[in-house]
């Protein structure tokens, strides 16, 4: 049987833990709302309904450590939904058998769209994920990396078993701009509704998605193009003004 000082512990860490959770809903709302540069502690700590104005600081330190805590909680949702679809992919090549690349894109990418349909933080975790992509430093990059670069490695393993006419230094370039297109593709999906071409948003939702991996498994697939002097001549002119 558990004492009373037992109890009022156990009663303390549950406030502890609920108070950490509203935190780093609150950090995901106020990094996607407001970007990491413009989102402090104190705004934070108002976001989550803190009555203690240290709260944020108390119980993570830095805004670093609120942010690492923030994406180790998405991701691990994310994770949790990518790990076993990579697993078959990667059993079956081990069986020699084929994979396909749009199956490698899906399974690396369908989790984390999936955060979109969570009612609580789905299209603020979007976005929260896409300010950190563009805004991050050096310290941040490393969390990111941490905790994304094991899957994407994973990632690009199965890639180079389905196509194995691409170079490995091509192949991770594309499979970087992917990341970048799925990435800033849902933090900014509200804006499809409204773009320069028109509403480009479609009464069945999964018919967009169906795009983008028509898109991302063509673009990923294709055939490496040598670049000649041609190409680097009219390139250079239109960047840099040379030629």
């Amino acid at each position: 049987m558990s004492t009373p000082h037992e109890s009022e512990n156990a009663r303390g860490n549950v406030h502890g833990d609920e108070t950490r959770h509203a935190i780093i809903l609150a950090a995901i709302r106020v990094i996607a709302e407001q970007g990491v540069s413009g989102a402090s502690l104190r705004a934070i700590n108002v976001a989550a309904g803190c009555r203690n104005s240290s709260a944020s600081h108390y119980h993570f330190g830095t805004k670093l450590a609120v942010i690492d805590a923030a994406l180790s909680t998405v991701y691990a949702e994310v994770d949790a939904g990518q790990a076993p679809l990579m697993s078959d992919l990667e059993l079956r090549v081990s069986q020699g058998r084929p994979v396909g690349v749009r199956e490698v894109l899906e399974a690396a990418y369908l989790p984390f769209l999936a955060l979109m349909t969570r009612p609580d933080y789905g299209p603020a975790a979007a976005k929260f994920f896409s300010r950190i992509l563009v805004e991050s430093d050096d310290q941040l990059q490393a969390v990111l990396n941490r905790l994304v670069a094991p899957m994407m490695l994973r990632c690009l393993a199965l890639l180079q078993s389905a196509l194995p006419q691409v170079p490995e230094p091509v192949l991770r370039r594309r499979l970087f701009i992917t990341v970048t297109n799925v990435v800033h593709g849902a933090g900014d999906m509200p804006a499809a509704a409204n773009s320069p071409l028109g509403d480009l948003t479609s009464g069945n939702p999964l018919e967009m998605l169906h795009e983008l991996f028509d898109y991302m498994t063509a673009a990923i697939s294709a055939a490496p193009q040598p670049l000649t002097p041609a190409d680097e001549a009219r390139m250079a002119a239109t960047l840099f003004g040379q030629g």
